[in-house]
């Protein structure tokens, strides 16, 4: 089978199962495999050579070895759907390049009061109410308003708009209600649109604008306030478990990757432990 076929069968078999990472698979196998490996190579013929000269290929476009490893997950499915094995020496050991360790970056709740306030108010809910919830962005740029249900104070994200596949449940809580209050109903689906009705996309270029108007020192980004949830969750005493499911960690080990000690944290711990 070539491989240009082959990467399509992954891209359709996410398709069929709605999976959440179908947009960047497709970005992933477009803008990467497809442009450095053959595509009209057989499959099969793809060499440890070749899979070496993608890596370092990547590695000079200075592509994280993270990405790589994403990347090339996509080429491993590819050959699992099509009864392929990974036989040639020394593929396996370069289907897993050694990651960097996880972000240690963190937004104060003083930062994100700022930040909040340097964004325009449409930008300023959406932010609020990921600091508020830890939600990932993508769910609480598509946050739709028939997943709001009122009269259970809950919201209710549909499983396949979550990464895991499960459907998160989040308290609607007087702060939270609050915030969905000022936002304006411009759109009949989705609750955060910008100005022009449009739903919120790309927000990166307004997000950094107002940290540095924030005085916010050093790199951050929307995501950052996802971790620090998950020290806010660990801070306030609440069991690892239900912090999984507050943060829908479908997993300890990605619970974990997020609960970063900070030299704050392990001055505490030495100061309780030797009272």
């Amino acid at each position: 089978m070539l491989l240009a076929d082959a990467l399509q069968c992954v891209i359709d078999d996410y398709t069929v199962k709605n999976s959440t990472s179908i947009t960047t698979t497709k970005l992933k196998t477009r803008k990467h495999l497809l442009r450095i490996f053959d595509g009209c190579q057989d499959i099969d013929t793809i060499t440890t050579a070749q899979i070496l000269v993608y890596a370092r290929t990547r590695k000079n476009e200075d592509a994280a070895n993270s990405s790589i490893n994403r990347e090339l997950a996509i080429l491993s499915r590819a050959y699992s759907l099509n009864g392929f094995l990974w036989k040639k020496p020394g593929v396996r050991q370069w289907m897993k390049l050694k990651e960097t360790p996880p972000r240690r970056v963190f937004v104060t709740e003083d930062e994100a009061v700022g930040l909040i306030r340097a964004l325009p108010e449409d930008l300023a809910l959406l932010v609020q109410f990921i600091w508020l919830t830890g939600c990932r962005i993508s769910e609480a740029r598509e946050l739709q308003w028939s997943e709001i249900v009122y009269e259970r104070n809950e919201i209710c994200i549909a499983g396949r708009r979550c990464k895991n596949g499960e459907e998160r449940v989040i308290r609607l809580t007087r702060d939270l209600r609050t915030v969905l209050l000022r936002v304006i109903r411009r759109h009949p689906v989705y609750v955060f649109t910008r100005p022009n009705k449009k739903p919120v996309r790309n927000f990166y270029k307004a997000w950094h604008r107002a940290c540095r108007q924030a005085g916010i020192a050093g790199h951050r980004v929307p995501h950052d306030m996802r971790r620090s949830m998950a020290r806010r969750i660990v801070r306030a005493g609440i069991d690892r478990h239900t912090g999984r499911m507050l943060l829908g960690h479908k997993t300890e080990v990605m619970f974990t990757r997020y609960q970063i000690e900070e030299r704050e944290d392990i001055h505490n711990a030495w100061e309780r432990l030797h009272r």
